[in-house]
């Protein structure tokens, strides 16, 4: 494949171990030998640690270099290739950092036109379905999950979501986490200035005991974007672009593809033979991973507190029959994240099968060269 997927960490520190495994047998070395070369007085635990490198857990050894010395092996070049994993590791950790800033962003500049226009928002499916990575509840023994914008609208009308504070007036929360019993936890908001704004509480604390019927409403996924719903609502959204990952999960210079939120246009990459209808099913189908939260080991069900239903959505990530998933900024596939990386807001559902018709044309170009 392509790019980098998730485990590829993992395959790089399992080749290093190998080789030191293999280097040892072939000196005939024992582990316990090589435990104590390496000043290990609790030769059962240096076997262990001895074990854990050569299985690719390089967890701290007592005398790294004895090690490398006994094993005639330059250790320069053996914590080069371990950087090399650690770097890769990281990169794909942080591969979603820049589309969740930016879809955060986008949700706090928006947010008063999003209260303004609440009855629009409720009476516009395409609206009211809109799930964002940046709106999110997560409750102790509870669970969590994405909350529609529908939902989220509905909930600050009825004055719940909101926390009221002296130095910055009403405070909108739209993400947190904690425990319903005890109420510690912490939410982030918006202020009617734009502004974020934490607040050391849990978000059970401000559901405030309403329970109107229309945040009992499930809301079906929309296969629009927060970036779409703005500019519906008339406000404006930056572009999108998708770029591909070389070997060691850096973006390759230029973006494969670019989304423009206000004209609702794909822009591809020149030099690609692509119609992005042909890898648009006309029958496309959104639906979200229903998951739920399992206590005590029993099956995985939603609950509620107040009147939002917690649980019943175990992420944000969106399926398509094209076989690609995206949740939190990033693209994801059977075999791990895609060796893609989304600056800008999330992109819409629409893409994603065009997306995964280049990485097929893109990777079938590689295999044949």
């Amino acid at each position: 494949m392509i790019g980098v997927t998730e485990s590829l960490p993992s395959r790089l520190r399992r080749a290093v171990g190998l080789r030191l495994r293999t280097r040892r047998e072939e000196l005939g070395l024992k582990r316990s030998a090589v435990a104590r070369h390496c000043g290990y007085h609790n030769v059962s635990k240096g076997s262990r640690r001895i074990a854990d490198w050569e299985t690719g857990d390089m967890g701290p050894l007592l005398d790294e270099s004895k090690y490398f010395e006994l094993l005639r092996i330059s250790e320069t070049s053996i914590q080069a290739e371990l950087r090399r994993a650690r770097q890769i590791h990281t990169r794909i950790e942080r591969l979603g950092y820049d589309s969740m800033a930016a879809e955060r962003r986008l949700l706090r500049a928006n947010a008063a036109c999003f209260r303004d226009n609440t009855k629009m928002i409720l009476g516009d499916p395409n609206l009211s379905g809109v799930r964002t990575p940046a709106a999110a509840l997560s409750m102790l023994w509870v669970g969590g999950g994405p909350i529609p914008l529908g939902n989220l609208v509905a909930a600050w009308k009825a004055g719940a979501l909101v926390a009221d504070t002296d130095d910055h007036g009403p405070v909108y929360l739209y993400a947190g986490s904690g425990s319903p019993l005890s109420g510690a936890g912490s939410c982030v908001g918006v202020d009617q200035a734009g502004a974020a704004r934490s607040i050391s509480r849990s978000p059970s604390r401000f559901f405030r005991g309403h329970t109107p019927e229309q945040w009992r409403r499930k809301l079906p996924p929309s296969g629009k974007s927060l970036a779409d719903a703005v500019v519906d609502l008339g406000g404006t959204a930056p572009r999108t672009h998708v770029y591909l990952l070389d070997q060691n999960a850096v973006p390759e210079e230029g973006p494969i593809i670019l989304y423009n939120p206000v004209k609702r246009e794909l822009e591809l990459a020149s030099g690609l033979d692509i119609d992005p209808v042909v890898g648009t099913s006309a029958d496309l189908r959104e639906r979200l991973i229903f998951g739920g939260v399992s206590v005590g080991g029993g099956p995985a069900r939603p609950m509620s507190i107040g009147g939002l239903q917690l649980g019943g959505y175990r992420s944000a990530e969106v399926v398509h029959s094209c076989g690609l998933r995206t949740g939190g900024g990033r693209v994801r596939g059977e075999g791990g994240w895609f060796p893609v990386k989304v600056t800008g807001p999330s992109p819409p559902p629409s893409v994603l099968p065009v997306l995964a018709h280049i990485l097929t044309l893109v990777q079938d170009k590689g295999n044949s060269s």
